[in-house]
């Protein structure tokens, strides 16, 4: 059989058409590829930006946190602050009457918000109970008696103790029911006095057995004794225990008033505990999971922070219900169809950013210029420091070597018989000398070396013998004006040193007032007691008696006042000031342990204020 020939395609056939390849498949998906990679860029750019708000976000709930906080802070210390200042009127006075304690009540008070009573809680021994009760009698109080609260709540005479604890004063209502309250008859109210009687310190208590309609409520109370320091055995300090000043403060309106609500963070809840783990405070947004339990909130809280309430621990806890998608309210299929409008977004929204971030920069840059100015004060007195040391070492070797000039001088005076040698050539080798010696005494005085011969002064009797000497060198057109006070304490201190302080001050304000004026001496005790806010905390806390020199001249600048004590510093036309007599004062008073402080104002004239301690005789 023959075989049959290969069949041939007819002329003019167009070829067949081959299969589709995988690479051209590729392209033709390839603008889905950057379809659903730029929705995954946009949606991870929307993500990251969102991340970066909630970042910004926790940092401004953290700066608003630390703010609360310190408002409370700062409302607690207040509390504090007037209970002992309460307690500093009782420390002044051993006959403290009801109608000051209400002056100094309403003045202190005012500030408190929530302040429900404020009081004196006297102690009174058993012996002495019935002398006290008679007492209160005779000054109005008809029906006044040491009493204990009954089981069924009625007042009835107070079971005999060693020592009760009646309340005395109360402000600012007083109610004749409490009068005579013994708080000794109760465990619950006599843990915090007994604490702050041992221990002589300002203590607080949280309860809700403090007012009798179960309302939650603090206590501060401070102890005062008949002796300004009480010692340190606890039966001996009890013995000496006069009584307690004391402020009992609503809770929540006190917490309300000092944590105002803020526009920025209006879903934020706030909490505090005290050490015990006992919720004291809730004020919530009206979110739906209400915390009720400490393990509750401090598993929900986001930040936390301590405050001291005197000798307890407050611990605040805020929890946000803001979250990231709180700020971005398009939703994921606007930012899809915006995709292409992505960068125009994100200036904007860098922008948001960036002025939260200003705020926050803004803050930061307020606390750095306070640490600024703190560091500035510290090398101010770094330098003043350095600079006494320096010149107090430079003075007494010069000192040294003119007292060799000097006896040298002294001794060619008498060996040389020209009289015209000794007028022209060794008197005024030695008044020259004797001027450097002076200016030594000066140097050294301001570096705190001089030789003080201290004694008890009574500072009316120095400035009745000062004040003729002064008003002479004074001139007539400025008035002296020396007020002498009988009543101020006496003090250790060189006396001549003191006249020579003043003497140096009053020049000092005659050349402040060249066309004539008034100098004013005045003097008064004051008690200067240690805090926080001291600027000047090397002062030793107690009794000082002040010496004001006021003149109504022309002032100084803040430039001048700030250089006003240092060594060789004068606003003196050459030749008519050493600079040294403020520096002089300066190192005169700190070398008496006392202070001194210098009020002026450019046309308001300038006030230097010597402060020395209270003699103890």
């Amino acid at each position: 059989m023959a075989a049959q020939p290969e069949a041939q395609l007819p002329a003019g056939a167009p070829p067949a058409v081959p299969p589709r390849s995988a690479n051209r498949q590729g392209h033709r998906s390839l603008p889905w590829v950057v379809g659903v990679l730029g929705i995954v860029l946009t949606f991870s750019a929307y993500e990251l930006l969102e991340n970066v708000a909630a970042r910004n976000l926790a940092l401004r709930a953290e700066d608003q946190a630390s703010t609360r906080t310190a408002a409370l802070d700062r409302a607690l210390a207040n509390v504090i602050a007037v209970v002992r200042s309460g307690k500093a009127l009782f420390d002044a006075s051993e006959d403290v009457t009801r109608e000051e304690f209400a002056r100094i009540s309403q003045a202190l008070a005012a500030g408190v918000p929530g302040l429900r009573d404020f009081c004196f809680i006297r102690r009174v021994t058993d012996d002495q109970r019935e002398a006290f009760e008679r007492a209160k009698r005779n000054q109005g109080l008809a029906s006044f008696s040491i009493r204990d609260y009954a089981k069924d709540g009625t007042m009835v005479p107070a079971a005999r103790r060693n020592e009760h604890f009646p309340i005395d004063y109360l402000e600012p209502t007083p109610s004749l029911d409490v009068f005579g309250y013994d708080l000794a008859g109760s465990p619950r109210r006599l843990a915090p006095l007994q604490a702050a009687a041992d221990h002589n310190r300002t203590t607080s208590d949280v309860s809700r057995a403090l007012f009798s309609d179960g309302r939650l409520g603090f206590a501060i109370v401070a102890p005062v004794y008949d002796v300004p320091d009480p010692p340190a055995e606890v039966p001996a300090r009890r013995r000496l225990l006069r009584g307690f000043v004391g402020a009992l403060v609503e809770l929540a309106p006190f917490v309300d008033v000092n944590l105002p609500p803020d526009r920025t963070m209006q879903v934020v809840d706030t909490y505090i505990l005290d050490e015990h783990d006992t919720v004291l405070y809730v004020r919530e947004s009206g979110a739906a999971n209400h915390l009720s339990t400490p393990a509750e909130i401090r598993a929900s809280a986001q930040t936390q922070r301590t405050i001291g309430a005197a000798d307890h621990k407050w611990t605040l806890m805020f929890r946000s219900h803001l979250t990231s998608s709180a700020g971005g309210r398009a939703s994921r299929l606007m930012v899809l169809m915006l995709g292409l409008a992505l960068t125009t977004f994100v200036v904007l929204y860098t922008r948001r950013l960036q002025y939260s971030e200003g705020r926050l920069e803004a803050l930061v840059e307020a606390r750095t210029r306070d640490l600024r100015l703190t560091h500035e004060q510290l090398q101010q007195a770094q330098k003043m420091e350095a600079v006494g040391r320096l010149t107090g070492g430079i003075a007494h070797d010069f000192n040294n070597l003119l007292t060799v000039v000097m006896g040298n001088v002294a001794l060619a005076r008498e060996s040389v018989a020209d009289e015209h040698v000794v007028s022209s050539m060794l008197d005024p080798a030695l008044q020259a000398a004797e001027r450097g010696a002076d200016l030594t005494r000066r140097l050294l005085a301001f570096s705190r070396r001089q030789t003080l011969r201290p004694s008890i002064v009574r500072l009316p009797e120095l400035l009745e013998s000062f004040r003729p000497l002064v008003a002479r060198t004074l001139g007539e057109a400025v008035v002296l004006d020396v007020k002498p006070n009988d009543e101020v304490w006496p003090i250790l201190a060189d006396g001549s040193q003191i006249e020579t302080a003043l003497v140096n001050l009053c020049l000092n304000a005659r050349d402040a007032m060249p066309g004539g004026g008034r100098i004013t001496v005045s003097m008064e005790n004051t008690v200067l007691s240690a805090g926080p806010s001291r600027a000047d905390a090397d002062i030793i806390p107690g009794d000082y008696v002040v010496i004001d020199v006021e003149d109504s001249g022309v002032g100084m600048t803040d430039e001048v006042r700030e250089k006003a004590f240092e060594p060789f510093f004068t606003t003196k036309p050459i030749g008519k000031g050493s600079g040294l007599g403020l520096s002089m004062v300066f190192g005169f008073v700190k070398q008496s342990n006392g202070h001194v402080t210098l009020t002026t104002a450019q046309g308001q004239g300038t006030t230097v204020r010597m402060f020395f301690p209270r003699a103890r005789t």
